[in-house]
């Protein structure tokens, strides 16, 4: 499974694990997102669900309300919204550093995740690459035995006619 740095945490399920850590800072809980072997918890035809134990920890159970099946790839990420403003500053107003700090986060977290799916692209791109290499290796094979057998076969006809 590809891995990247800033807004990600990945997990094999074991079969009995359902609760999983958040490494990343985030600024909402909305901004916490869980998907199993690439289908995300808002999609319809998700089997699983999960759920905020605190403020590093979140809980991921299949559809009864247990741990997710052993191999199953699981990934806990921050998805911040990039398309509304964290804090909008009105004229006159005092500037405040609780809300010029949250704008900075805001702006780094959103492009800490646009460089983790640039990595991830790059990662899955390169895996996607071996096994191309890897297939089209089995399919030379399989053509030089094909190839192979067809001359066998003409030498035995050749054989057989003289």
């Amino acid at each position: 499974m590809p891995t990247v740095k800033y807004s990600v945490s990945a997990y094999i399920a074991d079969g009995t694990t359902t609760d999983y850590l958040i490494t990343w800072d985030y600024l909402d809980d909305t901004h916490i997102a869980v998907s199993v072997d690439g289908v995300p918890s808002t999609d319809p035809s998700a089997t699983h669900s999960f759920t905020k134990l605190n403020n590093t920890t979140v809980r991921v159970t299949n559809s009864i309300g247990g741990a997710l099946a052993a191999g199953k790839e699981i990934q806990v990420f921050r998805d911040t919204p990039i398309t509304t403003r964290a804090i909008s500053f009105s004229d006159g107003s005092a500037l405040l550093a609780a809300d010029l700090n949250k704008n900075s986060d805001y702006l780094l977290y959103s492009m800490q995740e646009a460089l983790d799916q640039v990595d991830f692209s790059v990662q899955y791109q390169k895996e996607a690459e071996g096994f191309r290499d890897a297939t089209q290796i089995l399919r030379v094979a399989a053509l030089a035995s094909q190839v192979a057998a067809a001359a066998s076969e003409a030498a035995s006809a050749t054989d057989a006619a003289t």
